[in-house]
């Protein structure tokens, strides 16, 4: 910050000395005092506290909410039910109704399936018969059996490849293709349905069994909706009955508030009580931290503040100025008396001064005098080592040889190495003194020079 200049870095000092009291009052919990933060130190506890304490208080607690958690759940899971009685009572006279029809619409469907199965039957039988029996190899198969056992009924024996005759009924095969053929009337009607000659009476019956055989079909389906429905609202009431037999009293639900706010108030003592063993124990482990770390925010509030007045006008300002002004002054007072003029001087508040008075109040002449010396100083001290002065006229007769033996002693001495004095002037110089040069300008161009040799 003094890069923008000593104010603005005493500010900012003045403003970290101020976060430095926020800081050690934050930490402390006390106003701060310059003399009460040299010794301030924590109060010890009048009693020990371990870590051990602490964590079983803390255990305890957590053990407590948990049952008071679960307390609170159940209290509410019974409220809940008992304030759902009525729809609840309702609900479970409206599925009783509905639950009621299990066992007719199984009956139901069960007889509706057997319909359904004979008349699938009746149609196969109808579509065999308008197509000259039934198709398919099995159907096929089943025929050809039945000419191979009317072939058997039809002989009394059969004669092998090495001569001999066997007995159709002593002959296994035959009984194989008896038990096929009762298989096949089982699962598929009898073989006259199956044989080549068509029922046309029966044929004309299929659109017929078609319709019945559609129409128990969409039966059965919505006999099996209607169950599952029937099947899922017993279910229901089930559960509904069980959730009715299950409403506490209100008696019951009188203690359990009381058991709640009982553990609360439980809870609520153990909380302040594990957190006066936490800050106790707190405090007992940062005594000796608390007591250092106050005493930095306190040493920061005096560095800062000894910053703030450092950087003050009156502090290192005032101090570089001082130091700065002291040659320039030295110089001047000089400077004056090598003129025998009255001294001229700088304050501290960079006024310029001329015999003591203000620069101002000065007349024209007393001013031209300030400025031709603080000009010289300052060609002096920054080692220009050259000055121009105008107007000097402006000095009265007898004040003017005194520039001219000023200048003349410090061109000779080497503090200059040329110095310029300009002047309107009723004529040139008479007399020139050693070591000047006078030039005479007139209408803008040089009319004479002359050296202090030459008028010799």
């Amino acid at each position: 910050m003094l890069r923008a200049g000593f104010p603005a870095a005493a500010d900012q000092a003045k403003e970290h000395a101020a976060e430095a009291r926020g800081a050690w009052k934050a930490i402390t919990g006390e106003a701060y005092g310059s003399q009460k933060a040299e010794s301030w130190a924590p109060e010890r506890l009048p009693v020990d506290v371990s870590q051990a304490d602490l964590d079983a208080a803390s255990t305890e607690l957590v053990d407590l909410e948990a049952d008071l958690e679960e307390a609170q759940q159940t209290l509410g899971a019974h409220k809940a039910n008992r304030d759902a009685e009525a729809g609840r009572a309702a609900r479970i006279a409206e599925l009783q109704e509905l639950a009621a029809l299990v066992t007719r619409r199984q009956h139901k469907l069960s007889n509706d399936s057997a319909d359904l199965q004979h008349w699938k039957d009746q149609l196969a039988a109808a579509e065999a018969a308008a197509t000259g029996g039934k198709q398919g190899l099995i159907h096929d198969m089943a025929r050809n059996l039945s000419d191979w056992q009317a072939l058997a009924e039809r002989s009394t024996s059969v004669e092998e490849e090495n001569s001999l005759v066997s007995q159709w009924h002593t002959v296994d095969t035959l009984d194989c293709t008896r038990l096929l053929l009762d298989r096949y009337v089982q699962e598929h009607g009898s073989l006259a349905e199956a044989g080549a000659q068509a029922d046309q009476s029966l044929a004309r019956r299929a659109p017929e069994f078609r319709t019945y055989v559609d129409n128990l079909t969409r039966a059965v389906e919505n006999d099996r909706r209607d169950l599952a429905a029937a099947e899922q609202a017993a279910g229901q009431l089930a559960e509904l009955q069980a959730q009715a037999a299950s409403i506490p009293s209100a008696e019951a639900i009188a203690n359990a508030e009381q058991v709640i706010a009982d553990l609360r108030q439980q809870r609520d003592r153990l909380r302040a009580k594990v957190e006066s063993l936490r800050d106790a124990l707190t405090t007992a482990q940062q005594f000796e931290q608390l007591k250092a770390t106050a005493a930095n925010h306190h040493r920061d509030v005096i560095e800062w503040s000894l910053i703030t007045d450092a950087l003050a006008p009156d502090g290192i300002p005032a101090e570089i100025l001082t130091g700065a002004l002291e040659p320039v002054n030295n110089l001047l007072a000089i400077q004056s008396a090598a003129a025998n003029w009255a001294p001229v001087q700088i304050n501290p508040d960079i006024d310029i001064a001329y015999d003591g008075r203000a620069y101002g109040l000065l007349s024209e002449s007393e001013k031209w005098r300030c400025d031709a010396l603080l000009a010289i100083a300052i060609a002096r001290l920054s080692g220009l080592r050259f000055v121009t002065l105008d107007r000097f006229d402006v000095l009265q007769p007898s004040a003017r040889p005194q520039i001219l033996g000023l200048l003349r002693t410090l061109t000779q001495g080497g503090d200059l190495d040329t110095a310029i004095l300009a002047g309107t002037m009723k004529e040139p110089m008479a007399k020139v003194p050693m070591g000047i040069q006078s030039v005479w300008i007139a209408e803008g161009s040089i009319v004479a020079s002359i050296s202090q040799q030459q008028a010799a």
